[in-house]
């Protein structure tokens, strides 16, 4: 397992990202000169690594072969997914994600657009300034 928690992602130096990605790349050229077929628990484990070193857009592209192959997705890789992208500030990108779960093979996940909307809501709130308590005039 790849341990983090999807709003506080660790810290990672971009020459570990390459080295993440790459001894990756290396399993799954591997995995497909053997003929090995992709399972859901596979993309789901990718997704998840990919989310871990900030590679949001490569996760959305596993998740879009995903769907291209058929392969049904559980629903944690979605939320994992949409939740990191609506921390970075990518709402839209999160709700397509949502939009995306019936071919992911997930079916609806109103549940999830309910986290996107509270994260975003609750990150706005953080945002505003406090108003300033009334003073009493003399």
């Amino acid at each position: 397992r790849f341990p983090y928690q999807s709003e506080n992602p660790p810290e990672f130096k971009p020459e570990d990202i390459e080295d993440v990605v790459g001894a990756a790349q290396i399993i799954l050229d591997a995995m497909e000169e053997a003929g090995m077929e992709k399972t859901s628990h596979f993309y789901h484990e990718y997704i998840r690594v990919l989310c871990a070193l900030g590679q949001l857009d490569e996760a959305y592209s596993v998740l879009e072969e995903a769907i291209r192959s058929k392969t049904p997705l559980p629903a944690k890789s979605l939320f994992l997914l949409a939740t990191r992208y609506t921390y970075c500030g990518e709402v839209d990108k999160a709700y397509a994600i949502e939009k995306l779960s019936e071919a992911a093979g997930c079916g609806p996940l109103p549940h999830l657009n309910n986290r996107i909307r509270n994260i975003h809501d609750g990150m706005r709130r953080s945002r505003e300034p406090e108003e300033s308590p009334p003073t009493v005039e003399s």
